[in-house]
């Protein structure tokens, strides 16, 4: 399971899911996140950022979108690539 010991900042301008995507994004990047990781569920992710479950629910499908993680039901949802090998997958532009 990963760890988390990040909460996001409710008076920033920012929106809580944007500040939670980009912290799961700088944790992927950085190597703390791996590719295969579990995130815990959406009621423990809730808790742990200390926000409404329908705020993380919008941040990991925008994740999903992106195509950084995949939930799998009754599996859970798991870190399936990062930023760095979704870079290296886009072709150079043929210019």
């Amino acid at each position: 399971m990963l760890t988390i010991n990040w909460k996001p900042d409710k008076e920033s301008s920012i929106p809580l899911y944007k500040q939670i995507i980009d912290y799961s994004k700088d944790r992927m990047r950085n190597g703390e996140w791996t590719i295969g990781s579990k995130l815990p569920t959406q009621r423990e992710l809730a808790k742990i950022f200390e926000v409404n479950r329908s705020t993380i629910v919008e941040a990991l499908d925008e994740l999903k979108a992106e195509g950084l993680i995949e939930g799998k039901s009754g599996k859970g949802t798991s870190i399936v690539n990062n930023t760095w090998s979704l870079l290296a997958s886009i072709s150079p532009p043929n210019w």
